[in-house]
C-alpha cells in the first residue's frame, strides 16, 4: 500500500510541550503568555505558578498516568492547572461545569481520576461529579485552588524533576458513544508534540501573536489553542463564557486584546460580521463541513485554512490554506494533506487504497494516533486496527476521496455518527438516554437537514403509556446530555416506519410539526421584528409572539444569530435574554432601542465641579490627593502589532477627550473636590512616552517604566493616565503599559477603555474618525448620583473591606 501525500507543513518538534514551554520561558519571561480579561500572566509568571502547583500535586500522590479531573472556569487558572497536571507527570480530564452533573460523574469515575481540582465557583459541580456531597471517606479527593493558595505558593518556585515520555498520558477527551454512553480518548504526550510544531505555521502563531482560545476545555480544539500557542511564544486570549455567547461581546474581545490568529468551527464565524473582527489575519477552522459561501466571505480580508482531524489522532490531520478567490457557488473545499509526521490513506472494505476520485474509508497513522479508548478494549480493538505499513491505524469512519493534486474531500460518514456544531454525536447515547424513560417505548434519534447548511436532531418516540410529555421528556434529556446532544424537536409517532428489511425508514419520518405555546401575532413593531427574526432563524414561515424560539428548534447557535439580527434591526438583547424569555413577547419587554440620544461626551454637562463619591472620599481620609496614586493604581500591559505612536498618541488624546473621568483633577483649597475640564485642554502628549527596547531586558524595562509611570501620575495635575510603548522593532509586536489611577478606572472600566482605545486607534490609521459610542452619562452626572444616595450603616461598615482590595 503507498504511502500517504505529505503535507507541505513543517515537521513536529522533538520533545514534550513542556520542553517547548520552557524554552520560551528561557527567552522571552516578560511576554504575555495568558490573558483573561484583566487576569494576565505573563511567560514567567505562568512558569512560575504551574511549577508550584505542580510540587502540591506531587506531594498529594499525583504522578505518572495519574489522572486529574478539572473542574474549573474559564480563565488563566484552568492553563496553570492544565500544565501543572502534566509538569507532575500526570494526565488532565476537562470537566465542563455546564455539563450536567450524571455526564461528570460518568467521566470521572470512567477515567479513573484521582482528584479533581476546583474553586469556589465550580465546587457544587465538582463534588457532585465525585460523589463527595456526602463526604464519604472512600470519596475521590476534592481540592479547592482557593483554599490551599497559600500552601501552594509556599512552595518552590523551580521546576519539577519530571521526565516525560511521549508515549505517557497526557489528557482524556470525552466524545459521543453509540452505546449510551461516553468514551474517553487516551492521547499520550507524543501526539501533543507533534501537534504544537506541525499546526504553528498553520495557525500562524509567532512570539508576541495574540491567539484566540474560544473553543470550551472539553472540546480537544481547546488543546491546539494553548500548545501551539504557547509552545510559539504567542499570548492565548481566552474569550470568558460571557463573550462566548454573546457575539459583540466576543468581537470587541478580539478587538481589544488584538487577536491576529483564531481556530473555530465555521458555525462560529457564521454568527459574526467579518467588518467586525478586522484585526484577525488568520482563521482556522475545523470540526465541521465548511462551505464555499462561509469561507468566500471570510477569505477576502484573511487567510481561511480548512482542517479535518479526529479526537483519535490528537485535534488535526489533515490541513489546507483555502484560494482567497474561492467563490459561493463553488463546492465545499478540500480537507487537504496531512500534516508533519501524520499518514492518511483512504481505503475500501479491503482495506485496499482505492482509485483517486473514488469514495473509500478514511484511515489515520502517525506520531498523532491516540492511545485508545479508557478502559475499553474491545472499542479499541474495533477502531485502532493494524495497518498494512506497519504499526497501527485509526478507522475514522469517515468517507473521503482523493484528488489528482493529492488534496482529500470530504464525503460524508460510514456510519450513524454526525457532528453537530463541531461536537461528534452518536444518536445512540441520545436514544438510549430517552429510552430510559418510563413515558418511552421506543425512539430513534437522527439528524435533519430541512435547510441546507442547517443540522438539527430530531428524536422520534413512540410512548409507553398513554402520554408523553415532549417538553417535559427534553428537559429530562438535558439533565443528562450536553446542550449541545438534546434534540431541537421531540416527535410522537404511533409506530416508527420500518423499510421492507426491517429497518428504521429515515425517509418516511415526517418533519418535526411545530409545537406552539401561543398563536397570537405581534402586537407592537419590536415583537414584530423579534418574530420575523425567530423565523428567519429557524427556517419558518410565520411565529407566533408567544411561541418559544427554544421549543421550535433553537438552540445556543441560532440564538447568538437572534442576536446579530436584532442588533442590525437596532435592538440590543443578549443571549441570555433569549434563554431567560425565549419568546418575542418577553424579549421585547427587554430590548433596549440603540439610540445615540445620549449627550455626547465633552459637552458643557460633562465638565465642571464633580462632587465626591463615597468611596473617594473614604480613600482621601486614608492617604492624602498627593499620595493617592502611590498606593491605588490599575495597570494592564497589552501586546498589539505594529503600531505607530504618532497615531497611539491621538488616540490616546481621543479616548481621554472622550470620557469625562481621565480628565478629573483633585483640588483641596478650600476643600476637596474634584473639577472636570473641558476636552482638548489636557497635555496627553506628556502622558506618552516611547521606549527603545530594541536588543533589551523587556521584563526589567517594563518594571523600571511600570514605578516611573506610576510616580509621574498626579491627580493635583489632573495626570490620570499613563502610556508608554515598547518598541520592540519593526517585525516584533511591541508592548504598550497604560497606568491609570485607581480613582477613576476599576476592573469593570477596563474592558469599556481598552475597545475604544482599540477602535480609536484603527479608525484614526485608515485616516477615519475614531467612531466612539456615546458615552450614556457624564461622570459628572454619575458621581453625582453616587454622592445623593444614602448610604446604610451596614454599607459603611462593609466599606473599608472593600476598599481592603484596592
Amino acid at each position: 500500500m503507498p504511502d500517504s501525500r505529505r503535507s507541505p507543513l513543517s515537521d513536529a518538534h522533538p520533545g514534550s510541550i513542556l520542553d517547548l514551554l520552557s524554552a520560551r520561558v528561557e527567552r522571552a519571561p516578560g511576554i504575555v503568555a495568558v490573558r483573561c480579561g484583566a487576569d494576565v500572566l505573563s511567560y514567567g509568571e505562568l512558569d512560575e505558578r504551574s511549577n508550584r502547583l505542580a510540587r502540591y500535586l506531587t506531594g498529594v500522590g499525583v504522578g505518572r498516568e495519574s489522572v486529574v479531573g478539572l473542574c474549573l472556569p474559564r480563565g488563566v487558572d484552568m492553563v496553570v492547572a492544565l500544565l501543572a497536571v502534566w509538569k507532575a507527570g500526570g494526565a488532565y480530564v476537562p470537566l465542563d461545569p455546564e455539563y450536567p452533573a450524571d455526564r461528570l460523574a460518568y467521566m470521572v469515575t470512567d477515567s479513573s481520576a484521582s482528584l479533581l481540582l476546583a474553586n469556589a465557583t465550580t465546587e457544587s459541580d465538582a463534588r457532585a461529579a465525585s460523589g463527595t456531597n456526602g463526604r464519604s471517606e472512600d470519596s475521590i479527593r476534592v481540592v479547592l485552588l482557593d483554599e490551599v493558595g497559600e500552601e501552594v505558593a509556599s512552595e518552590s518556585a523551580e521546576p519539577v524533576a519530571t521526565v516525560i515520555d511521549p508515549a505517557q498520558l497526557a489528557y482524556v477527551i470525552y466524545t459521543s458513544g453509540s452505546t449510551g454512553r461516553p468514551k474517553g480518548v487516551a492521547v499520550a504526550h507524543g501526539g501533543v508534540a507533534n501537534l504544537a510544531g506541525a499546526m504553528r505555521s498553520a495557525l500562524g502563531v509567532d512570539e508576541g501573536v495574540v491567539a484566540l482560545q474560544f473553543a470550551s476545555f472539553s472540546f480537544d480544539a481547546a488543546v491546539l489553542d494553548v500548545v501551539v500557542t504557547l509552545a510559539a511564544g504567542g499570548t492565548l486570549a481566552i474569550a470568558s463564557s460571557e463573550e462566548r455567547r454573546e457575539p459583540e461581546a466576543l468581537a470587541e474581545m478580539i478587538r481589544t486584546a488584538g487577536v491576529e490568529v483564531a481556530s473555530v468551527v465555521p458555525s462560529l464565524l457564521g454568527v459574526l460580521d467579518p467588518e467586525s473582527v478586522p484585526g484577525v489575519r488568520n482563521w482556522v477552522l475545523g470540526a465541521e463541513r465548511l462551505n464555499a459561501d462561509l469561507a468566500s466571505r471570510w477569505s477576502t480580508q484573511a487567510q481561511v485554512w480548512n482542517t479535518y482531524g479526529p479526537t483519535e489522532a490528537t485535534v488535526i490531520t489533515t490541513a489546507v490554506p483555502l484560494d482567497r478567490g474561492i467563490r459561493p457557488e463553488d463546492p465545499p473545499p478540500s480537507i487537504g494533506a496531512p500534516i508533519g509526521n501524520a499518514q492518511v490513506y483512504v481505503l475500501d472494505g479491503f482495506l485496499q487504497p482505492v482509485p483517486v476520485g473514488v469514495a473509500g474509508e478514511l484511515y489515520v497513522a502517525g506520531a498523532g494516533l491516540a492511545r485508545g479508548y479508557v478502559g475499553r478494549p474491545d472499542l479499541t480493538a474495533e477502531r485502532f486496527v493494524a495497518c498494512p505499513c506497519g504499526g497501527r491505524m485509526y478507522r475514522s469512519g469517515d468517507l473521503a476521496r482523493w484528488n489528482e493534486d493529492g488534496e482529500l474531500f470530504f464525503e460524508g460518514r460510514a456510519d450513524e455518527q454526525v457532528k453537530i456544531r463541531g461536537f461528534r454525536v452518536e444518536p445512540g447515547e441520545i436514544e438510549a438516554v430517552l429510552a430510559s424513560n418510563e413515558t418511552v417505548g421506543q425512539v430513534a434519534v437522527v439528524v435533519r437537514e430541512d435547510r441546507p447548511g442547517d443540522k438539527r436532531l430530531a428524536a422520534y418516540v413512540i410512548p409507553a403509556g398513554e402520554s408523553l410529555d415532549t417538553d417535559e421528556l427534553r428537559e429530562f434529556a438535558g439533565l443528562r446530555l450536553p446542550e449541545y446532544m438534546v434534540p431541537s424537536a421531540v416527535v410522537v409517532l404511533d409506530a416508527l416506519p420500518l423499510t421492507p428489511n426491517g429497518k428504521l425508514d429515515k425517509t418516511a419520518l415526517p418533519a418535526p410539526g411545530r409545537a406552539v405555546t401561543g398563536g397570537r401575532s405581534p402586537e407592537t413593531p419590536v415583537e414584530s421584528t423579534l418574530c420575523g427574526l425567530f423565523a428567519e432563524v429557524l427556517g419558518l414561515e410565520w411565529v407566533g409572539a408567544e411561541e418559544s424560539f427554544f421549543e421550535l428548534g433553537g438552540d445556543s447557535i441560532l440564538s447568538m444569530m437572534v442576536v446579530s439580527g436584532a442588533r442590525r434591526a437596532g435592538l440590543a438583547i443578549s443571549t441570555h435574554d433569549v434563554f431567560e424569555q425565549r419568546t418575542a413577547a418577553n424579549l421585547a419587554s427587554v430590548a433596549v432601542a440603540l439610540t445615540a440620544d445620549a449627550p455626547p461626551a465633552g459637552t458643557a454637562s460633562g465638565t465642571g465641579e464633580v462632587p465626591l463619591t463615597p468611596v473617594m472620599r473614604e480613600l482621601l481620609e486614608r492617604v492624602r490627593p498627593e499620595g493617592l496614586s502611590e498606593v491605588y493604581q490599575s495597570v494592564l500591559a497589552v501586546t498589539p502589532a505594529g503600531l505607530d505612536f504618532a497615531v497611539l498618541t491621538d488616540a490616546v488624546r481621543t479616548l481621554v477627550d472622550h470620557h469625562d473621568a481621565l480628565r478629573a483633577r483633585f483640588t483641596t483649597e478650600p476643600e476637596a473636590r474634584l473639577t472636570i475640564p473641558e476636552p482638548g485642554t489636557m497635555a496627553v502628549a506628556e502622558w506618552i512616552h516611547r521606549v527603545d527596547a530594541v536588543g533589551g531586558d523587556l521584563r526589567r524595562l517594563v518594571d523600571e517604566e511600570t514605578r516611573a509611570a506610576v510616580a509621574r501620575l498626579d491627580p493635583l495635575a489632573g495626570a490620570m493616565v499613563q502610556a508608554v510603548w515598547f518598541d520592540l522593532g519593526p517585525d516584533t509586536p511591541g508592548r504598550l503599559l497604560i497606568v491609570v489611577d485607581h480613582l477613576v478606572v476599576d476592573g469593570v472600566s477596563w474592558r469599556v477603555l481598552l475597545s475604544d482605545l482599540a477602535r480609536a486607534y484603527d479608525g484614526l490609521a485608515h485616516g477615519r474618525e475614531a467612531g466612539l459610542a456615546p458615552v450614556p452619562t457624564s461622570f459628572r452626572q454619575w458621581a453625582g448620583g453616587l454622592a445623593g444616595q444614602a448610604v446604610g450603616v451596614e454599607r459603611v461598615a462593609e466599606l473599608s473591606g472593600w476598599v481592603g482590595l484596592l
